[in-house]
């Protein structure tokens, strides 16, 4: 198609017409003309008006046609005048952000080289309790909460956990301070609403982003790739609505909240599609419902902290006086663990002579290098006082196992545990390991055999102390449709028991 100002080829047929004789137009005949046009012009004018209002307060919109949900606040006169009135969530959710910041939260673990940021969160309840992702929290051991005005405070433990929905509520040892909660929000959002995410994007505390809900979607909305990576994520097919938002998160963000324009908690920020663009938050209705049922009293961190941070953590501390320090606790209980604190120290006991004997299981040689020896010293005296100990007590060998039962498949966690040896098994590279029954339990346990000189008969029973190697298991049996999964325990000490 031509452009309208070029006409185009002349048609021949206009080239040989001949030309017409011009018109004398009279004074009256021109005021007529410009009476009809005046009127047309009139006409046209009301259509218009009716059509596409004008009202002086659009000129204050941005040059993308939409107000930012953080727009800084006007302060008098003539900028008032030009502040968008179209959209009040965004003076609302501006005016809102002092407030907001009080109810935020950074969350750091503890290491070695002092305090690293792991994420947000945020405080739901005054007396301390703050919600975050539970794989935040899990990265730690030990952790503490700093607030936007620098107070800092240790977290205890968890008051509740939900590994379906990857959200975690902290209990927060604060002293008898009076903590300022955040506001739920448990009606899902209205799409295109006004959006704010506080939280600590690649270590830039504090940072506000804004943004609209895009869609409030349910599991089988969502991609194929994301309901996948969510079933990582929790270990399970999500069953819950995830809102989807453009708030701009990224790693820091996680478990930070969601605020709409009225500074209530729409939702627990999880993760993004870096193929989209878009992010997601858990409903704040699912983070009530967790709240509703917390524990009895706070669990570890180390409960559910992963294995790396279980193994930095056992790394950090793996000293010849902290080992010392377990061995005569153990000692003190008479090897009885009576309850879970009990045997956390018969576990620690457990990963920190594992770790004294194969350093180069955990790539721990050079982390440990300026007190091996004397850590390897410190373990030698104790795997010396086990064997020469009588565990001829049924009542203890019960209590020993029972709590080993819960724990045997907990990645890289301490193991200390008694066991019968069913049979010895050779791979199809030549390494020899052993099947071991949990005594009382119908358990296995696969234990390889680095040593050439252990040589255990089948039936002999043994006090094992070792670390689950990561959550590795082997599968094996008769029937490939239920077969028998034995995790595998790397276990240094090997204590004979007396027939």
């Amino acid at each position: 198609m031509k452009p309208q100002d070029d006409p185009g080829p002349v048609p021949a047929f206009a080239l040989a017409a001949p030309a017409k004789a011009k018109r004398r137009r009279s004074g009256v005949g021109w005021a007529l003309r410009l009476a009809s046009l005046a009127v047309a012009i009139v006409a046209l004018a009301v259509i218009a008006v009716q059509i596409f209002p004008w009202s002086p307060t659009r000129r204050g919109r941005n040059s993308s046609g939409g107000a930012s949900a953080l727009a800084p606040k006007v302060a008098s006169g003539a900028s008032a005048a030009s502040k968008s009135h179209d959209n009040p969530t965004s003076t609302e959710a501006s005016a809102n952000l002092p407030a907001l910041l009080e109810s935020v939260v950074l969350i750091e673990a503890n290491s070695p080289a002092g305090r690293r940021v792991i994420g947000s969160g945020f405080v739901v309840d005054s007396s301390g309790l703050v919600a975050t992702c539970l794989h935040v929290a899990s990265e730690a051991t030990e952790a503490a909460v700093r607030f936007h005005d620098g107070r800092l405070f240790d977290v205890v433990g968890y008051a509740a956990v939900s590994r379906e929905h990857d959200l975690a509520v902290l209990v927060v040892k604060s002293a008898g301070v009076e903590l300022r909660a955040a506001e739920l929000e448990l009606d899902p959002p209205a799409p295109l609403s006004a959006v704010v995410a506080l939280g600590h994007p690649q270590g830039i505390a504090f940072a506000p982003s804004d943004g609209r809900v895009s869609l409030v979607l349910s599991p089988a909305e969502l991609s194929s790739d994301s309901r996948q990576f969510l079933k990582l994520l929790t270990g399970t097919e999500t069953a819950h609505s995830w809102i989807q938002h453009t708030a701009r998160l990224s790693d820091g963000n996680s478990g930070g909240p969601l605020f709409d324009a009225a500074g209530r908690v729409i939702g627990v920020n999880t993760w993004v599609d870096r193929q989209t663009g878009f992010s997601y938050a858990l409903p704040s209705a699912e983070l009530a419902k967790l709240l509703a049922s917390t524990f009895d009293e706070p669990q570890p961190l180390e409960q559910y902290a992963t294995a790396d941070a279980r193994q930095r953590a056992a790394i950090w501390n793996a000293t010849s006086e902290q080992l010392k320090q377990w061995h005569e606790q153990a000692k003190a209980m008479r090897w009885r663990p009576e309850s879970e604190a009990d045997y956390r120290v018969l576990q620690q006991l457990a990963w920190t002579l594992t770790l004294a004997h194969n350093p180069d299981v955990f790539a721990a040689r050079g982390a440990l290098a300026p007190h091996i020896d004397a850590l390897t010293r410190q373990a030698d005296q104790i795997v010396a006082g086990l064997r020469r100990e009588k565990w001829d007590d049924i009542g203890q060998i019960t209590l020993l196992n029972e709590q080993a039962s819960t724990r045997l498949f907990q990645p890289s966690s301490g193991v200390f545990a008694f066991v019968t040896l069913e049979r010895i098994v050779v791979g199809a590279d030549g390494k020899r390991a052993a099947i071991m029954q949990l005594a009382g339990f119908d358990q296995p346990l696969l234990v390889p055999l680095d040593n050439p000189l252990q040589q255990p008969e089948p039936g002999s029973q043994w006090l094992l102390v070792g670390v689950n190697q990561r959550g590795q298991t082997v599968r094996y049996g008769d029937n490939p449709l239920q077969p028998t999964i034995a995790p595998i325990i790397v276990a240094p000490v090997l204590v004979p028991l007396e027939p």
